[in-house]
């Protein structure tokens, strides 16, 4: 049963809403969306427009909360870790695509905030912050599992080492752009400018 909830938990995380969004407003793979070619949210916000991001944020963070309440359901309190952490799996590395998906921020973020909510939002909070400072999406993924690990071991060792897996897979998400960032070549998002720039038009 554990075997087979948590495979249902992974199918449900390779559903990848920023493929069927940008399939059906451009008739083009999510791969074609820019440099990085990456089905998320932020890619297809940035080229799409804020609604198709949107729709896509909406679905990842759904398609995570029911493949983690349904591993809660039939496995207990332990379920929830293992049906976000196997669902983000899914949509990390799709087996329908080459196991080439996306970074898993907004289904680690979820699950996080759904584990521990008023420590998850702080870790949340942090990561914003992080963003914020350094300017880069990367660290700012990274920051907010991270923190959670402390928290995870402190309720059981099992909840800590999937706190480490998500932190890890962000880490390995990341790494192209982690690279670039001691050459200051990796992209830079001013989320604060962004904010201006849209209130002045």
């Amino acid at each position: 049963m554990q075997i087979l909830i948590i495979l249902i938990s992974y199918l449900l995380g390779t559903i990848l809403f920023g493929e069927i969004v940008t399939q059906v407003l451009t008739h083009h793979s999510a791969s074609e969306l820019g440099t990085s070619g990456n089905p998320g949210m932020a890619n297809v916000m940035a080229h799409l427009g804020i609604v198709p991001g949107v729709i896509v944020l909406l679905g990842d963070v759904g398609k995570c909360l029911l493949a983690a309440l349904l591993s809660a359901h039939f496995l207990g309190d332990q379920g929830l870790l293992l049906g976000g952490l196997a669902a983000t799996i899914g949509h990390d590395f799709p087996f329908w695509r080459h196991f080439k998906g996306g970074k898993g921020v907004a289904t680690t973020c979820i699950l996080i905030f759904m584990y521990a909510p008023l420590y998850g939002l702080f870790s949340l909070i942090m990561g914003l912050i992080t963003v914020i400072i350094t300017q880069y999406l990367s660290l700012g993924g990274i920051v907010i599992p991270l923190l959670m690990i402390p928290y995870a071991f402190y309720q059981n060792v099992s909840d800590g080492i999937v706190m480490i897996i998500f932190t890890l897979l962000m880490i390995y998400k990341f790494m192209p752009q982690l690279k670039l960032i001691p050459s200051h070549q990796a992209e830079k998002t001013d989320l604060i400018g962004a904010i201006k720039r849209k209130r002045r038009k």
